[in-house]
């Protein structure tokens, strides 16, 4: 089980140039990445800021700020992660093929050994040291030691168990498939098998409310749970059991009850002629005497519901769906499970920012190992972010969306005359810099950003996607069709250059005043050596659309291709080789932090060399 009271504690002439198709053997290390197509199995919460969802796929996000950003922590394992479990600032959780995760800090997990390769499906812990793991095959392991060491018990049964609760360190249920219900009353050493004959359905959770303790033997509630609607009931410490009836026959999966009377399952309610299978949560207020149906939008099943009081809850399931209320399940909002990442700027080695969904942005000061949000109070999405020092910096989004930091922590809106997405920003130093949007708008600012002046180019008809200076005097900008503008002047008159592509260009980056390099879509790479006067096109040998490009001196130079094609040059470009990166996502940014390059994308990726 887990939280609240089951345990409690988130980038004129065509000249071709040589370009080499050997994929270069890289050390790209995948730091985080979340796979929408995961099927999420438990959500546990700690309180109402600081939680955890785990998956099918050895997938484990946590969150800071009650499910708005999503972070991926490493389990080092693919295999599914079936409940987590939490008790006195430490964490387990259990899954597949003996899995066992244990952390002590909330971050980091470490293996543990099961001594099993079967699977592993439920855990519960009476206190940061004592906890018992059920699964597959009336597997049993008990732990006097945080997990240290695990050692089996004798269940008698060989069907499999699928939850465990205890009461104390003597009394304790296991329940599972074939209607299985085990009692113990000396901490496991011994069960007792408590089935009702005329049910045989799996069950799937046991839980009893904050009220059960040996102290109180009078209101010791508790519910057992599974398909076809099955719901079972104690009032005396599981001494005797009682159906209760649901009014449906859907399947739950799992449940929580944060007192004796305020309760919620979830699972899955059957398809039936021209309607499909959708997902399932009910409610009681009366301990479980009536309970009513509550409307989630969607066709997940659900695996795992936590609530940490009556009203603010979270429910898990297939497809990487979460859903939050805070309102006891009336209203139920989707939550992403994954940011998606947009922007990224390191100024040295160690510190560097990342921007993304709804406001996000993320500071690191340790080189990437870790990385804490910043409150930047606006829900729009950022799509870049730029310092020019490690106090100094600034972030742009949706709807027009400029936001300034002046000592690398806190973030102050400022005006900048328009409603358009603005793509990219940068600047020459701390007055000077500028910014380009969809409606094909150059802002510019030569004070810091506390006034912004808009520029239009190619009419305003075309967006832009970049923009880069050389210097205070030469710069240009790329945007759709092909387009490329240039000024020689710091931004005062834009001029049109002719080129050979109408693909639309996603970045620009200069390596001195006179050479540029531009990328596109399906694969195009365009060079120029005289400032943006004139360009040629260079073979890339990927069809990918190219996202951006970034030199870290005048020889270096990255490009990055939104699929995982990476091209790298060490002579100016004249060459280029191919990096391949294996990510189910798509990717958007790439920054240079020291020796580091850093990758990021949809879904919260990660991805470092």
């Amino acid at each position: 089980m887990k939280a609240s009271i089951k345990q409690h504690w988130g980038w004129v002439f065509v000249f071709y140039l040589i370009f080499s198709s050997v994929h270069a053997d890289a050390d790209w290390q995948i730091v985080q990445q979340f796979d929408w197509k995961d099927d999420y199995r438990d959500v546990l919460f700690l309180d109402s800021q600081r939680g955890w969802v785990i998956g099918s796929q050895g997938t484990i996000a946590y969150t800071e700020d009650g499910g708005e950003h999503w972070y991926a922590q490493k389990s080092s394992v693919r295999t599914a992660l079936n409940q987590i479990a939490a008790r006195g600032g430490r964490a387990w959780i259990v899954g597949d093929e003996g899995t066992i995760l244990y952390s002590s800090d909330q971050q980091n997990w470490t293996l543990q050994r099961s001594g099993l390769k079967s699977n592993l499906l439920g855990i519960y812990f009476l206190d940061h040291q004592q906890g018992w793991i059920v699964g597959e095959n009336g597997r049993i392991l008990h732990t006097t030691t945080h997990g240290n060491v695990w050692k089996p018990l004798i269940s008698g049964v060989e069907t499999n168990l699928r939850s465990v609760y205890f009461l104390d360190s003597a009394q304790g249920w296991i329940v599972g498939d074939q209607g299985r219900i085990l009692q113990t009353r000396d901490g496991g050493k011994t069960w007792e098998e408590r089935t009702l004959p005329h049910i045989i359905d799996e069950f799937h959770t046991v839980i009893f409310t904050a009220s059960a303790t040996v102290a109180n033997p009078g209101a010791v509630h508790g519910w057992i749970l599974g398909r076809g609607g099955s719901i079972l009931h104690t009032s005396d410490g599981g001494d005797t059991w009682m159906e209760q009836v649901s009014e449906s026959n859907e399947s739950f999966l799992d449940a929580d009850f944060v007192d004796e009377n305020h309760g919620w399952l979830v699972g899955y309610a059957p398809g039936f002629e021209n309607f499909p299978e959708s997902s399932a949560v009910s409610r009681t207020r009366n301990g479980g005497r009536l309970w009513f149906p509550q409307v989630i939008d969607s066709t997940a099943w659900l695996y795992g519901v936590d609530f940490v009081n009556a009203q603010e809850g979270w429910a898990v399931g297939d497809a990487g769906m979460i859903f939050h209320t805070r309102d006891g399940g009336r209203n139920w909002k989707k939550q992403a499970s994954g940011d998606t990442l947009r922007g990224i700027c390191f100024v040295d080695a160690h510190l560097g920012w990342l921007a993304g969904s709804s406001g996000l942005i993320l500071r690191t000061t340790d080189s990437g190992e870790t990385w804490s949000p910043q409150e930047t109070y606006t829900l729009d999405d950022l799509q870049d972010i730029y310092f020019i020092n490690e106090t100094q910096g600034w972030a742009v989004g949706e709807h027009g969306t400029i936001i300034q930091t002046t000592d690398g922590i806190n973030w102050v809106p400022q005006a900048s005359g328009t409603r358009a997405t603005l793509r990219r920003v940068f600047f020459l130093d701390e007055r000077r810099g500028y910014a380009v949007s969809d409606a094909g708008q150059i802002l510019m600012t030569s004070d810091g950003g506390s006034t912004w002046r808009i520029r239009t180019a190619a009419g305003g008809v075309l967006a832009l996607h970049d923009v880069h200076f050389a210097n205070p005097k030469i710069g240009c900008a790329v945007g759709e069709a092909g387009l490329i503008v240039r000024t020689h002047d710091g931004g005062t008159t834009w001029w049109i250059s002719q080129t050979e592509s109408t693909e639309t260009l996603n970045g620009i980056h200069f390596i001195d005043e006179n050479t540029i390099f531009a990328v596109g879509d399906r694969g195009v790479l365009l060079r120029s050596k005289d400032a943006g006067e004139t360009w040629t096109v260079q073979r890339t040998g990927t069809s990918q659309n190219l996202r951006a490009v970034v030199f870290t001196d005048t020889e270096n130079g990255w490009i990055l291709g939104e699929q995982g094609d990476i091209l790298h040059t060490t002579d100016s470009g004249s060459t280029w080789s191919v990096e391949e990166v294996t990510s189910p996502n798509t990717l958007l940014d790439i920054g240079i932090a020291g020796d580091s390059i850093w990758v990021i994308g949809a879904w919260g990726t990660m991805i470092r060399r």
